[in-house]
């Protein structure tokens, strides 16, 4: 028999899965004819015994032939955010290894990206009515230090991406002969992806990210999942990380370290959150660095008929192009239009309370954005993808934060991604807190690409004038040896528990509507009640029986303690604001006009500290409540505030 390798083995299965899944579907069709159901109970007769129903073993891979590496400048992650960090490191002279837990281009959210915007004064584009419409969309929480320097950079970011290829325009499904009626299990839709995707193979943006990485001479270790940074005399000197693949432990000495590690939640439910399991926030919070944003709950929905296909609501996001788009304001627009649309509270609070109609697989989801000017030679149309089968289930990503607002909190003052551990550097969604998307994420679609573009070469940049300034030092052998042993330990325990069922228990607390969207005091101690005896009980007894399960334990841990603190955090928040609310507290607090950050104390325990934004990014504080808040009305906070009974819809603005 021909060697079964891991490619042809994963190849194997999915074909295999898929063929079943059909059967299945076409046996328990209301279409299926009797001669097919008859077909299918004839060819399973007499040939299944229990002997059948073995689990394969996880393919073995052979070790990497390098095990140690020494480098200026590590980046860990290869999403938008680490491409541009590795590439602007690389173009200032230091030398540059890339880590990333799949593969350049295929691994976490940005294959996903369905446009970024930027900045472009050439076509009236207004630098401070863009801050006043970030300030007040996202309800006095936005970081205007960042969403200035998006407003100074974000158009180079753009041209940068272009000519790497990332942006490349060819016209969308919806456009071509591979836009055709039905979907693949029988229903109605529009599905030839496939076909599609082939038609577009010599343009489309996934495989430019390796290809980049390679063009600049930036080393790669792939399917490798960074398990810690080493610290010594009080720097960052490295840090070790798993292969994967064949649980090889590998040491990495360098100069400064970049997390690009985008964003976490417990498992996607609709929504493709590839690594899903905050690795470069773990690292921080390990290393006694303030994590904050976490009780902003992500918006996305999936498609009530089918809540955990991600292809039904992000399929063409995935085979299509980049589109661009922009803020959409200039010196003219009057302030009343300076105020978001309160999109994401509309779709999932409405949702949530009302619940939901019966799934209309018929009912299509326009992806677009506004023009981002009046200009025809403008290319900001906002022209995103295809349209979609609508959302309509909210918690696609149960335990996710909202876009941009959550990771690790450097402050409002920083700019570079430099956290206070010397040479450790973030930037990018999910793991660095930046909140240039505030409270919200409202105002300006599509900020999420663009910004972790932006932070990731602005932290490239600080971190190879760091690494000029540092000699290399040697990992400490007694750190290295006791990392190796912790990283390996799962696979020695005998009796204990599978990381798959801690993380299943974990999803079952973290997907109620209690613990995300109609939270309260007592729903939120249930919770944390609950997480707290996985994390003393359940994580100290992890066990793998193979190198991906090695993995799989890893990240259960770090969602563990994601998840303590963004319900601890969301205790201490006693107001609703943007995509926090809380039924016992229906109302925006201005006493609450800061960010919540948790620290790892030394006995353990988590330090809960406040930092108020700076007064200039408050608004006017004496205006009248409805003035100040116009956007959205949460439930219940009408009557709690006294206000007009037509601000109960919450879309009278």
């Amino acid at each position: 028999m021909e060697e079964l390798t891991r490619r042809s083995f994963l190849t194997l299965g999915g074909i295999a899965a898929a063929t079943a899944g059909a059967a299945a579907l076409t046996g328990c069709s209301p279409q299926a004819n009797d001669a097919q159901k008859a077909s299918a109970e004839d060819s399973s007769e007499g040939h299944w015994d229990e002997n059948d129903q073995v689990e394969l073993p996880v393919p073995e891979e052979q070790a990497p032939s390098k095990t140690e590496y020494e480098t200026d400048v590590l980046v860990v992650g290869c999403g938008i955010a680490g491409l541009n960090a590795a590439v602007a490191a690389k173009e200032a002279g230091r030398s540059v290894l890339v880590v990333d837990k799949g593969y350049p281009g295929y691994s976490g959210l940005t294959p996903f990206a369905v446009n970024s915007n930027y900045f472009d004064p050439d076509y009236g584009d207004d630098v401070d009515k863009t801050l006043k419409l970030a300030m007040q969309a996202n309800e006095y929480l936005a970081n205007l230090n960042w969403m200035r320097v998006w407003c100074e950079k974000s158009k180079d970011y753009f041209q940068r991406i272009s000519d790497w290829g990332i942006t490349a325009q060819y016209p969308h499904a919806s456009e071509t002969e591979y836009w055709v009626d039905g979907y693949f299990d029988g229903g109605p839709g529009h599905d030839d992806k496939r076909g599609y995707f082939r038609s577009v193979a010599d343009v489309e943006r996934h495989t430019v990210p390796a290809r980049v990485i390679e063009d600049n001479d930036i080393d790669l270790l792939d399917h490798a999942m960074v398990y810690d940074v080493i610290e010594q005399d009080g720097r960052v000197v490295g840090a070790m990380a798993l292969h994967v693949p064949s649980a090889t432990v590998i040491a990495i000495k360098a100069k400064a370290v970049i997390l690009c590690t985008g964003s976490g939640c417990v498992k996607p439910l609709g929504f493709p959150v590839g690594g899903s399991s905050y690795d470069g926030l773990y690292i921080g919070y390990q290393h006694g660095l303030s994590i904050g944003g976490m009780e902003f709950e992500d918006y996305h929905l999936s498609y009530g008929g089918k809540p955990g296909l991600i292809l039904t609501t992000a399929g063409w996001a995935y085979c299509e192009n980049i589109a661009p788009g922009g803020p959409g304001v200039n010196a003219n627009t009057p302030d009343d239009k300076l105020w978001g649309s309160a999109y994401q509270q509309r779709l999932v609070y409405t949702n949530v309370i009302e619940g939901l109609e019966d799934p209309d697989p018929t009912k299509q989801r326009v992806n677009s954005g506004k023009p981002a000017s009046d200009d025809p030679n403008d290319i900001r149309q906002g022209n995103f993808t295809s349209p979609e089968t609508s959302w309509s289930a909210p918690g696609a990503a149960p335990g996710m934060s909202l876009h941009m607002a959550s990771g690790i909190f450097n402050g409002w003052d920083d700019v570079e991604g430099k956290t206070a551990l010397p040479g450790l550097y973030c930037a990018g969604d999910g793991t660095y807190a930046s909140a240039i998307g505030g409270a919200d994420y409202d105002g300006i679609s599509g900020l999420t690409t663009s910004s972790c573009g932006v932070q990731g070469w602005c932290a490239g940049e600080s971190a190879a004038a760091y690494a000029q300034t540092v000699e290399a030092a040697e990992l400490p052998s007694d750190t290295v040896s006791a990392l190796t042993d912790e990283i390996l330990a799962p696979l020695s325990v005998e009796k204990g528990y599978d990381p798959s069922w801690v993380n299943q228990q974990l999803l079952n607390i973290m997907s109620s509507q209690t613990a995300l969207y109609l939270k309260s005091d007592t729903s939120l101690n249930a919770a944390l009640s609950q997480v707290e005896f996985i994390r003393d009980t359940c994580l100290p007894k992890l066990k793998a029986k193979n190198p991906h399960e090695v993995r799989l334990c890893r990240e259960v841990v770090q969602k563990t303690i994601a998840c303590e603190i963004k319900l601890r955090t969301g205790l201490e928040r006693k107001e609703s604001r943007g995509m926090h609310y809380r039924t016992d507290y229906p109302y925006r607090d201005d006493n609450y006009l800061g960010y919540f950050s948790v620290s790892k104390a030394a006995d353990c325990s988590m330090n809960i500290e406040f930092t108020e934004v700076p007064d200039e990014w408050k608004g006017d504080l004496a205006a009248d409540y409805a003035a100040r808040y116009p956007m959205y009305r949460f439930p219940g906070e009408t009557e709690a505030k006294n206000l007009p009974a037509q601000e109960q819809t919450g879309s009278w603005h």
